[in-house]
């Protein structure tokens, strides 16, 4: 059977009336969409005594290794940084004895915040993961529906990154 390649146009999830909870629905069904290897959902808006939630707390049974996963729609901000690392902080404290990497999902990362995240990985391990729902040619951005199911999810410009 020959390979069937379809043209695709990257679209912001805003764009076709999705929002932030329908992503982190369709991570929890199945989080190898973030490109992470075989990892279990802990516990999604998990609520954190500064106040805020983390958006999951992920788990890699074979490594021993959580991940503080932060997701933002559109384009990263500074306070999506900081909140993401702030929570990192927070769970490895609280969990000495896994191995922690912090995780920023977001669709659009750009070159000042990709450069500050790689100079703050030499002391944080973070790994960002730039995301992106493609609708596939033969499907239009106006008839795309929540119920369909999520043909792309890409990491264009994921680097994981080692922790210390």
């Amino acid at each position: 059977m020959p390979l069937e390649l379809k043209k695709v146009t990257p679209t912001r999830l805003r764009l076709l009336g999705l929002d932030e909870r329908w992503l982190q629905v369709r991570i929890e069904e199945d989080p190898s969409l973030l490109g992470l290897g075989d990892i279990n959902v802990v516990r999604r808006e998990k609520s954190q005594p500064s106040g805020g939630r983390l958006d999951f707390l992920m788990y890699d049974p074979d490594r021993e290794l959580r991940y503080e996963v932060e997701i933002m729609l559109g384009v990263l901000d500074e306070s999506h940084i900081i909140r993401t690392i702030e929570y990192w902080d927070i769970e490895r404290q609280r969990f000495p004895a896994y191995d922690h990497r912090a995780v920023i999902v977001a669709e659009e990362i750009t070159a000042r915040f990709f450069n500050i995240i790689r100079l703050l990985n030499r002391a944080v391990p973070i790994t960002r993961i730039t995301s992106l729902l493609a609708p596939t040619a033969t499907t239009s951005a106006g008839s795309f529906r929540a119920n369909r199911r999520l043909t792309a999810i890409r990491a264009l410009e994921r680097v994981l990154l080692q922790g210390r």
